[in-house]
C-alpha cells in the first residue's frame, strides 16, 4: 500500500513540475498582462545586446484593429509609440524597455498571430 501511495505522489509531483515554466520567469514580465494575448515559443536573447522574442496568438481578434487596440492598452500603462507601421508593425518604449510587434497573420485569418521582440 505504501508503494502505491508513494508512486501516486511521485506522479502528481512530476505532473505539477512538468506543467510549470522551468525558469519560473514570465515572458516579458515588465509588460502589463493583456488578457487576449497568449505567448508561445519564448526564447531569451543569446547575446547581451539581443532581444528576447516569442510568437503570440490572439484568438478571435481583428487583424485591422489589433495593433491599435494593443497600442491604446500600452499607452494607458505608460508606454510611448516610437514607430507606427500599423497594421503590420508597431514599436513602443517605456523606461529602458522596448517592444517591437510584427503581425504574421493575414487580414483574412480568424486569429491574429505575430512576433514580439523585447528587452
Amino acid at each position: 500500500m505504501k508503494k502505491i501511495i508513494a508512486t501516486m505522489l511521485f506522479v502528481i509531483v512530476m505532473i505539477a513540475f512538468t506543467g510549470c515554466n522551468v525558469s519560473g520567469e514570465k515572458p516579458f514580465a515588465y509588460l502589463p498582462a493583456y488578457e487576449p494575448m497568449t505567448f508561445e515559443n519564448f526564447e531569451k536573447a543569446t547575446e547581451e545586446e539581443g532581444l528576447d522574442h516569442a510568437t503570440f496568438t490572439v484568438k478571435n481578434s481583428s487583424y485591422e484593429n489589433f495593433l491599435a487596440d494593443y497600442e491604446n492598452f500600452l499607452h494607458e500603462n505608460g508606454w510611448k509609440t516610437t514607430d507606427d507601421k500599423k497594421p503590420l508593425s508597431l514599436n513602443l518604449k517605456k523606461n529602458d524597455h522596448i517592444v517591437i510587434l510584427v503581425l504574421t497573420s493575414k487580414n483574412t485569418d480568424k486569429d491574429v498571430k505575430g512576433l514580439i521582440y523585447s528587452k
